[in-house]
């Protein structure tokens, strides 16, 4: 029973975590957004906008597999871009990309416009990560990955990239949809699993005490039928 209330209570700060997330979110979203540049190689706030302005390196595309989007199987695409007026690298999640359904390996390059580009979007330290399944291949371009940090693409890449993710927001004529996940999108099910482990921890007491008045019954019965 205590373990139940202990999970419940976990589940529970889980869900207010998520939510006071969001909240953060949405205040900092109201702020203007900062260059890139601007911050060097420190780490911004979660959620902080941010606009960069650079040119795409095509060559180190890689993308994230297994994130389905609407019940439709499909993977996240990710693409260095080298900041204008810095040598800083930074690592933008252009959009979710649908998988073949015919050849889930066959992968698709979304148009990439040449020159100097301008993206806007919202600082992740990192994307949310699944499950690993097996060992994960080589990093290198082109890339079919589980979860991705900066700090491995750093060390793969030889690229100065800088330690947070650029999280797309504007809209481009690439084929990409930018239905991002927000924060607050598991608190519901966190919920959910905190009334789940309380009703357990209920059924814990009720069975406790059913099994104890059993157990005395021989007892009380015994102690009647000599007297």
């Amino acid at each position: 029973m205590l373990l139940g209330l202990l999970l419940a209570r976990w589940q529970w700060n889980k869900a207010n975590l998520r939510e006071e997330q969001t909240h953060q979110m949405q205040v900092r979203q109201l702020q203007p957004a900062s260059d890139a540049v601007s911050f060097g190689m420190t780490l911004p706030d979660m959620y902080t906008p941010v606009f960069a302005e650079g040119e795409w390196l095509p060559e180190w595309i890689v993308y994230l597999d297994n994130r389905p989007n609407g019940g439709i199987s499909g993977r996240i695409v990710l693409m260095p871009m080298r900041l204008k007026n810095s040598g800083n690298v930074v690592l933008i999640a252009r959009g979710w990309q649908a998988r073949d359904p015919q050849d889930r390996l066959r992968l698709t390059l979304p148009p990439t416009p040449s020159g100097v580009v301008k993206v806007s979007g919202v600082v992740r330290h990192q994307l949310d990560r699944v499950l690993q399944l097996g060992d994960a291949p080589a990093l290198k371009g082109g890339a079919l990955l589980q979860n991705l940090d900066t700090g491995m693409f750093r060390q793969a890449s030889g690229l100065p990239v800088l330690p947070w993710i650029l999280q797309q927001t504007s809209e481009a004529q690439d084929g990409l949809l930018l239905q991002w996940s927000t924060a607050a999108s598991g608190a519901e099910r966190n919920r959910a699993y905190a009334w789940q482990w309380l009703a357990l921890s209920l059924l814990s007491l009720i069975f406790f005490a059913i099994f104890t008045i059993r157990i005395h019954e021989p007892t009380i019965e015994h102690e009647q039928s000599g007297s």
